[in-house]
C-alpha cells in the first residue's frame, strides 16, 4: 500500500469538503430543516424536507464529516439540542459553502433571522451557530485556545487557516515553498494539501525533492498540477472506498492510481454515499457497547480490590489461627507470666517485670511482649488474660464469617463479569447491523412482491400529503372501505399493477384501519386511479383535512384479512429496514418477524417481544428502539408466529 492510504482515513479532508459542498448545494440548498437531534457530544442531526416533499437526513459531526445518511441511527434532545431546535427549525437552507480551501463548511441558514451554521471538521472542531451579526448563538461545545475563543454572545471567529493553494499566485506559491525542506511536506505544512493529492500528482522524486533544487519552471508545473487535479475532482467526482484485506482503508472523490496488490476500490454514484458508507461501516465494527464496556471494567475493578481484600483476611486468619493455637499450647505459662507482670506492676513497678520473662513493656498502653518459639506476643494487664485469649477466638470467628460472605461476593463478581464477556463474545460473533433510512420510512410502505413502492399516511396531515404532493393520475390510491383508514400511494410509473400487487398494498390498508383497534376480523379496500381523487371541494362544501373526493367507479378488494407481519429486513449485512406487510410477502425477505392479529396484548408489550425476538438472529441489530416498533404495529395484538431465519 502507498503511503497515502497506509492508516485508516477518520475525517474528510479539504478536497473532499469542496466535493462534498458542491453536492450538498446540487441536492438541499432550499430544503427545511424539520427538526435537530444531538447523536454525540460534538454531533448534529439535522431531519431535511427536501423541495419535492421527501426526507433525508444530514448529518454533522465536528472534527470529522459533514455528508448525507440514510443510517441516522438514534439522536435525541439532550444537551444544547434545544437551542439548536430553537434558531434552526424551520429555517431554509440557502446555500452551502466551503470556508477557503478548508475543512470548514457554512450553511446560510433564511427563517426569522438569517443565520450561518459552521462546521468545523478540523481537529477539535467544533459546531457554532452564528447570527447575523456575526455572534455565537449556541455551539456544540464551548472552546477557549490562543487563537480564538468561541462562547455564546460573543463574535464567531474562524480557526487559522492556511493560504489556499487555488488561490496564491505563482510567486508566493515559489516563495512558500523555498523555504521548506521536501516539497511534499512543504505542501502539507504551507499551504494544507491533503497528502492523497501530492501522491496522485507527483512522483516520488518531485515529492521529495528539496524546493530550492527544483526550477521556478518546474515549481510552477507542480502548482499547476495541483491547482488543475483539485478543480478536476471537484467538478466531475469518481467516489471510491478503498478497500484493503476486506477492510475499509480511505474514501476519495476520486480514482487512486497507486494502491497496493491487496487493495481495491468500491465505486459509488455519490460522494455523499461512499462517506456515509464508510462512516458508517468504521462504527459497526464496534461491536462492545459502551455501557457493556463500562459495566466490564467496573465489575472487573470491583473483583480486583474484593480478592485483594480477600488475600489479606486469609493472611490475617492464617497468622490468628496460629497465634490461638500457641497460646492454647501454652497457656498456663502465659497466664502465669501475666499474674507475674501485674503483681509486679502493683508492687514495684514496671522497671521489676523483666524478672517475670518479657522481653518489652510500654507504660503508657499497659503492655508487654513475650517471645515464645520465636514468635512475640502482645498482652495487656488491664485486661484478665482469659478475656484476651477469648477476645482472639471471637476475632477470629468473626473474620471466618466475613471470608464467606466475601467468597460469596467473589462468587457472584466473577460469575457477572463472566456474563458480561460472554454477552461481548457472543456479539462479536454476530453480525452488526446499522439502520437504513429512506424517505418513505416516515409513512407506512411497503414494495410489492414485483417491485412497486407504496406509502401510507400515519395521520391526517400525511394523507394530504401523499394526495397534493405525491399522487400523480395513473397511480394508484387505495383506503379501506370505512372512516379512521390511511390513505395508501402506489406508485405506478405508468405500469399496470397486478392483482397479487394490490392485494399486498390492501392488507396494509385494511390492518392500519380504525378495523384493527375495532377487533374485526376482515374489511373490504377500494382502490381508484389518481385521476379519480380531488383534495378540492365541491362548490359551497367544505372538506376536512385529510379527507378528499372521490369520482367514478370504485375498484373493492373484498374481505381483507386483518393480518399483519413486522420484520427486520437485512441489506448487504451492513443494513437493515423495520418493515411491516403481509406474512407471505414477509417470509421471503426477512431475517425475523413476527405476524399480529387484532387481539389484547398492548403494543409496547408487542414491541418489546419483538426486540427479545432478535437477541435469536446472527444480526446484531443496532439503534432500535421500543418506540420505533410500536410505530409499525396497529393496535392491541395477538402474537400469532414467530420466525428467526438463520
Amino acid at each position: 500500500m502507498s503511503s497515502g492510504y497506509a492508516r485508516i482515513k477518520k475525517a474528510l479532508s479539504s478536497l473532499d469538503v469542496a466535493v462534498i459542498v458542491k453536492e450538498l448545494s446540487e441536492l438541499i440548498v432550499n430544503s427545511r430543516i424539520d427538526n435537530v437531534f444531538r447523536v454525540s457530544d460534538n454531533s448534529l442531526l439535522l431531519k431535511l424536507v427536501l423541495r419535492e416533499g421527501k426526507h433525508t437526513h444530514l448529518i454533522i459531526e465536528g472534527g470529522s464529516r459533514v455528508s448525507l445518511t440514510t443510517h441516522p441511527g438514534v439522536g435525541d434532545a439532550s444537551g444544547r439540542t434545544p437551542l439548536f431546535r430553537r434558531y434552526l427549525r424551520e429555517g431554509i437552507i440557502s446555500g452551502i459553502t466551503q470556508y477557503m480551501f478548508e475543512r470548514i463548511v457554512i450553511f446560510e441558514i433564511k427563517g426569522a433571522e438569517n443565520l450561518r451554521l459552521v462546521a468545523e471538521l478540523l481537529p477539535r472542531g467544533i459546531i457554532a451557530l452564528i447570527n447575523s451579526e456575526g455572534r455565537v448563538l449556541v455551539s456544540t461545545k464551548d472552546l477557549s485556545t490562543k487563537d480564538r475563543s468561541v462562547r455564546p454572545g460573543q463574535p464567531y471567529v474562524f480557526p487559522p487557516v492556511l493560504p489556499d493553494v487555488r488561490r496564491v499566485s505563482r510567486e508566493e506559491f515559489i516563495n512558500s515553498l523555498r523555504r521548506e525542506g521536501e516539497v511534499g511536506k512543504a505542501l502539507v505544512k504551507v499551504f494544507g494539501v491533503p497528502p492523497e493529492i501530492i501522491n496522485e500528482v507527483l512522483d516520488e522524486s518531485f515529492r521529495k525533492a528539496p524546493p530550492p533544487s527544483l526550477s521556478e519552471e518546474e515549481l510552477i508545473r507542480i502548482h499547476d498540477l495541483i491547482k488543475t487535479f483539485i478543480e478536476g475532482v471537484v467538478e466531475k467526482p469518481e467516489p471510491v472506498i478503498v478497500v484493503c484485506d476486506g477492510n475499509y482503508i480511505s474514501f476519495h472523490p476520486f480514482q487512486p492510481r497507486k494502491l497496493e496488490s491487496t487493495c481495491k476500490t468500491s465505486s459509488f454514484r455519490l460522494f455523499n454515499e461512499a462517506v456515509d458508507e464508510f462512516f458508517q461501516t468504521l462504527k459497526s465494527k464496534v461491536v462492545e457497547s459502551a455501557e457493556e464496556v463500562e459495566e466490564r471494567d467496573k465489575t472487573s475493578l470491583m473483583l480486583s480490590k474484593a480478592r485483594e481484600e480477600y488475600d489479606k483476611m486469609i493472611k490475617t486468619q492464617e497468622d490468628l489461627t496460629e497465634l490461638i493455637k500457641l497460646i492454647q499450647e501454652n497457656y498456663e505459662l502465659l497466664e502465669s507470666i501475666w499474674g507475674c507482670v501485674l503483681s509486679k506492676v502493683k508492687s514495684s513497678g514496671w522497671e521489676s517485670v523483666v524478672s517475670c520473662g518479657i522481653t518489652k513493656y510500654n507504660k503508657a498502653s499497659g503492655t508487654y511482649e513475650v517471645v515464645l518459639h520465636g514468635r512475640t506476643l502482645n498482652f495487656s494487664i488491664l485486661k484478665d488474660f482469659k478475656s484476651q485469649y477469648f477476645d482472639l477466638v471471637r476475632r477470629l470467628r468473626s473474620l471466618d464469617d466475613k471470608i464467606k460472605r466475601t467468597e460469596e461476593v467473589l462468587k457472584s463478581l466473577e460469575e457477572r463479569l463472566r456474563a458480561i464477556d460472554s454477552s461481548i463474545k457472543e456479539k462479536s460473533r454476530r453480525i452488526p447491523v446499522s439502520r437504513s433510512f429512506q424517505w418513505y420510512h416516515t409513512y407506512y410502505w411497503v414494495i410489492t412482491r414485483n417491485g412497486f413502492l407504496a406509502i401510507g399516511g400515519r395521520d391526517a396531515g400525511q394523507n394530504e400529503k401523499i394526495v397534493r404532493k405525491f399522487m400523480r393520475d395513473k397511480d394508484v390510491f387505495m383506503h379501506a372501505d370505512l372512516h379512521g383508514a390511511p390513505v395508501f400511494l402506489v406508485f405506478t410509473e405508468g405500469r399496470e399493477v397486478p392483482e397479487e400487487d394490490l392485494i399486498d398494498v390492501a392488507v396494509l390498508a385494511a390492518s392500519y384501519s380504525r378495523a384493527w383497534k375495532e377487533g374485526l376480523p376482515a374489511v373490504d379496500v377500494f382502490w381508484m386511479y389518481g385521476s379519480q381523487v380531488s383534495v378540492a371541494a365541491p362548490a359551497g362544501q367544505y372538506l376536512p383535512r385529510g379527507s378528499f373526493m372521490v369520482y367514478g367507479k370504485k375498484n373493492y378488494i373484498k374481505n381483507v384479512k386483518l393480518e399483519i407481519s413486522v420484520g427486520i429486513q437485512v441489506r448487504d449485512n451492513k443494513y437493515y429496514e423495520l418493515v411491516s406487510g403481509p406474512p407471505e410477502l414477509l417470509k421471503s425477505r426477512c431475517q425475523v418477524l413476527m405476524t399480529l392479529e387484532p387481539g389484547e396484548t398492548k403494543p409496547e408489550t408487542v414491541a418489546k417481544e419483538f426486540i427479545e425476538l432478535l437477541q435469536k438472529t446472527k444480526y446484531l441489530v443496532r439503534d432500535l428502539r421500543v418506540d420505533d416498533v410500536i410505530k409499525y404495529i396497529p393496535g392491541s395484538s395477538n402474537i400469532t408466529e414467530k420466525v428467526v431465519v438463520d
